[in-house]
């Protein structure tokens, strides 16, 4: 999200806020990084010209895209005509530029004061958030939370820090701050992810004896549905505390369009529409369900990254077969196997651990595996093969993982049981779609 961030900011007298974690970490309430120096390993365009051909592109850096899908993007290649008219391409070539989107970061465990504080500046019109797909939930003690303990406590869950920073620009900002359209942006990737933030916020608004709030909420506060695509591989280093995001030259971010969206949304790589649902698919079902796919078929083989499974041939054959056959039929996106071609180019180009694709994997099944399964299933009446073993080995991969860091070694029947407990949660209401996976893998 950070790599987003530039562009939607170079807007004068204009501000966002942006909530996401910046690492995995056990508990947010533990020493945060103190030096948020963030640089980008961004793209940059190159003035070297190679022509247009049968060939072009397979030869060029690996950090370059072929022009398959021309909408909606900045390429990593675009086409440009040379001084004698001829068809020529420019490509990018990348390089460490350091990035500061972000003026301020504010821990609001520590500061949590400085943090509602925000909330009186009235040129702050955008709200961005990637809390991952857990982060869109109540937990139980927000349902019945009160104005006071929002103003006394920060509270855990990401809605309820926005509750409590909404509550206080509706109480104590000036006229100009509460009568400024406030556009909420989250980017997780979850369906209909503005709809789902604003049922949790209006789960616990309820609780908010404050006149005229609900009102202002409904009539200045709008709750976009988005959906992001861009690969961003981050390492941070331990000595320096030094954030390094690896951001990819492809660029789409899609936001739901309606009277008042505002202007600034018509940037490059933003994209107005009135139906976000075929980028959704798109994005979930096919990059993101392949993520999945490559982890499966790599744990066996020992790879540890998105790019060196693309380079294993036996690998990439058996993915490519797994994505035709299995999941392209019943993605309800136009254009699905050129999109598929360009996913293949973006994992070839990218550092993208495996380790990094493995957390939270039940919550990434549940999302970006399940619904294509289902829709397979009834097509055919029957389990689709190789994505079912796809959701077998991730949910091993996630049982052994948990299982390490508290120092167990799981394997056997253990690790069946505990993988069996997964597969329960996941199928939940699927219950002849259970008992079809457990004839298939005696779990």
């Amino acid at each position: 999200m950070p790599s987003m961030v530039p562009a939607l900011s170079e807007k004068k007298d204009c501000k966002i806020i942006c909530i996401t974690p910046v690492r995995p970490r056990k508990s947010y309430h533990e020493e945060p990084i103190t030096d948020y120096s963030l640089h980008i390993v961004a793209q940059k365009w190159d003035s070297t010209f190679f022509e247009d051909g049968e060939d072009a592109g397979k030869n060029v850096y690996k950090n370059t895209y072929k022009d398959v899908d021309k909408n909606a993007y900045e390429k990593g290649i675009r086409k440009k005509t040379d001084s004698k008219n001829k068809a020529a391409y420019e490509y990018q070539t990348p390089g460490v530029y350091p990035v500061r989107p972000y003026a301020r970061i504010i821990n609001p465990y520590t500061s949590y004061d400085d943090f509602l504080a925000t909330a009186m500046d009235a040129s702050i019109r955008w709200i961005v958030s990637n809390t991952t797909e857990r982060g869109l939930i109540n937990e139980t003690e927000d349902l019945t939370i009160t104005t006071a303990a929002l103003k006394a406590v920060c509270p855990r869950s990401f809605p309820a820090k926005l509750l409590a920073w909404l509550v206080h620009r509706f109480l104590h900002a000036s006229p100009t701050s509460r009568e400024t359209l406030l556009e909420i942006l989250p980017t997780e990737l979850i369906q209909n992810n503005g709809d789902v933030l604003r049922s949790c916020i209006e789960r616990m608004a309820i609780y908010q004896k404050v006149a005229g709030f609900a009102n202002w909420l409904e009539k200045k506060v709008v709750f976009r549905n988005t959906l992001v695509d861009r690969i961003v591989v981050d390492t941070l280093e331990s000595q320096t505390k030094r954030v390094t995001l690896t951001s990819e030259p492809y660029m789409v971010w899609a936001i739901e369009d309606d009277q008042r969206l505002v202007s600034t949304h018509t940037l490059g790589g933003y994209i107005r529409t009135k139906d976000i649902a075929p980028w959704y698919e798109r994005k979930i079902f096919i990059l993101n369900a392949a993520h999945l796919v490559l982890l499966a078929l790599s744990e066996p083989l020992g790879l540890h990254t998105v790019q060196s499974a693309i380079e294993d041939d036996s690998c990439k054959t058996k993915f490519l077969k797994i994505m035709h056959s299995e999941v392209l039929p019943h993605v309800h996106a136009e254009n699905g196997n050129k999109f598929l071609s360009l996913c293949v180019l973006r994992f070839s180009c990218m550092q993208h651990r495996f380790s990094a694709i493995a957390m939270n994997i039940p919550e990434k099944i549940s999302i970006r595996i399940l619904p294509v399964l289902i829709r397979y299933h009834c097509a055919h009446n029957a389990l689709p093969v190789h994505l079912s073993n796809t959701v077998l080995i991730c949910m091993q991969i996630h049982a052994k993982k948990k299982a390490n860091l508290d120092g167990e070694l799981l394997e056997g029947e253990k690790l069946d049981k505990i993988v069996s407990l997964y597969l329960d949660d996941l199928f939940t209401g699927q219950n002849e779609i259970r008992k079809e996976f457990a004839n298939m893998y005696s779990v």
